[in-house]
């Protein structure tokens, strides 16, 4: 009876030794939570990438917007520049309807001061020919619809017909060869430009989707 008791004793010591005793993880199972946790490091660092990357490219953009707006501010600084190196001993003339300085042998129209709605502005001012419309000469006319510009001007300066919120038509001639930045800037968009289709006048419009007419 004794060695009865002591068997069952016995068997159950083995039996909760052997419930008790911890269980080691299987190598497959090691191998998956290292896989896990691969993918999850994978995917932090191709997140943390892809958000460099957008930020590298918001600070290109930045830079090129930047680098444009400087451009322009000095061209336009390079401009002012030439105009106060200018000879002051030729102060600006003034004729009925528009300022200008002479240039060389060369007339450039710095102002329009009249109040016509249509102007054709002359191939010459006082004998001297007219070869450019400088910066801002027609700028802020808000009743101007019309201008002609004669044969022989060759350049249109910055600005030049800007806030000109009448303008509908303004006949350029095939001789410019330059026209400034801003020099439509606020005019309507119905404003026609009138210009043979070879002329710089007519790539021009194209370029800005300015409406071009040779008539």
């Amino acid at each position: 009876m004794k060695k009865r008791i002591l068997l069952c004793l016995l068997l159950v010591f083995l039996l909760t030794s052997c419930a008790a005793k911890p269980q080691k993880e299987s190598p497959s199972d090691t191998d998956n939570s290292q896989a896990s946790s691969d993918a999850a490091r994978i995917a932090y660092y191709e997140e943390l990438v892809e958000e460099l990357r957008q930020e590298l490219l918001d600070v290109k953009t930045a830079l090129y917007t930047s680098r444009v707006e400087c451009e322009a501010l000095q061209a336009e600084l390079d401009s002012l520049q030439e105009s106060e190196t200018q000879d002051p001993s030729t102060p600006p003339a003034q004729t009925t309807q528009f300022t200008y300085t002479i240039v060389g042998e060369n007339a450039v129209i710095t102002s329009y001061i009249g109040n016509a709605i249509e102007i054709s502005v002359p191939a010459s001012l006082d004998g001297y020919p007219v070869t450019a419309i400088g910066d801002r000469a027609f700028a802020n006319h808000p009743k101007l619809v019309s201008v002609s510009l004669p044969s022989g001007v060759q350049t249109i300066g910055w600005f030049a017909f800007s806030g000109c919120v009448s303008l509908s038509r303004i006949r350029i001639p095939q001789t410019v060869e330059a026209i400034s930045y801003g020099a439509f800037e606020n005019c309507p968009a119905a404003l026609t430009i009138i210009t043979p289709a070879d002329s710089y006048a007519a790539q021009y419009a194209a370029s800005y989707g300015i409406a071009r007419s040779e008539e």
